[in-house]
């Protein structure tokens, strides 16, 4: 490893970010995110006994460049758009990663879409991370249960079940990132998984943590429009 190399893994920034490869002759080999950027970079040069082709990689590697983000969600749009840019050859290949959206609807459904055109119903967005935005929904829906289905249910479980606008109003707040309502929300989360994890169910405690990283990953968007409404 080059002394210049060496230097730059052992002065990366502990924050969340985007990294670039970069090989001898400056063209890129490979992009990534990182919620931690120096820890993450660096493992690329600990053990890869069963991934031969970063191996190979991490060969060619002279030089890395790095982008801060204030979370690793933004770090996500930074990533996308350098892969799209770029195309670096080591990336594999999916495709250009697609924005979602969170619909609430006036009967107070809740859904993830890759639009914003159903009239009068809010839209909040735009995300990337597919799978964690859905784990978000279903978490929502969980905690602010609103349609009559999911309200039934909630009763039948015991939750507390408040007047339609209260609950409105809190499902909004967390969607438009209301600190304090994330927290209230993700408290709740937590101890639903203390109490799955004390009677022994531990796949769904294990579901629930990771609705808990879900939704401070929907709420950590950097470009998320807090509302939008479409008219008639």
């Amino acid at each position: 490893m080059k002394s210049s190399l060496d230097t730059t893994l052992r002065t990366l920034p502990q924050r969340p970010g985007v990294y670039l490869f970069r090989d001898r002759r400056e063209s890129a080999l490979y992009v990534g995110r990182a919620a931690q950027l120096r820890r993450r970079v660096r493992s690329y040069w600990g053990p890869l006994d069963d991934r031969p082709h970063l191996r190979a990689m991490v060969r060619r590697v002279r030089d890395v460049e790095v982008t801060v983000c204030e979370t690793e969600h933004a770090a996500a749009f930074v990533e996308r758009d350098l892969i799209a840019r770029l195309d670096p050859p080591y990336n594999r290949s999916y495709g250009v990663e697609s924005e979602v959206y969170i619909r609430l609807r006036p009967d107070g459904a809740l859904h993830v879409v890759h639009d914003q055109l159903e009239v009068g119903s809010r839209h909040f967005g735009p995300y990337l991370g597919g799978r964690a935005v859905r784990d978000a929904a279903t978490a929502l829906r969980m905690l602010y249960p609103l349609d009559p289905q999911a309200r039934a249910v909630a009763a039948a479980r015991g939750a507390e079940t408040l007047d339609d606008s209260t609950v409105r109003g809190r499902l909004v707040g967390l969607l438009e990132g209301d600190p304090n309502e994330l927290h209230v929300a993700t408290e709740r989360l937590i101890g639903m998984r203390d109490a799955a994890s004390a009677r022994l169910a531990y796949e769904f405690a294990a579901d629930v943590q990771t609705r808990v990283a879900s939704l401070a990953w929907i709420v950590d968007a950097p470009y998320a429009s807090r509302g939008r409404r479409v008219a008639s």
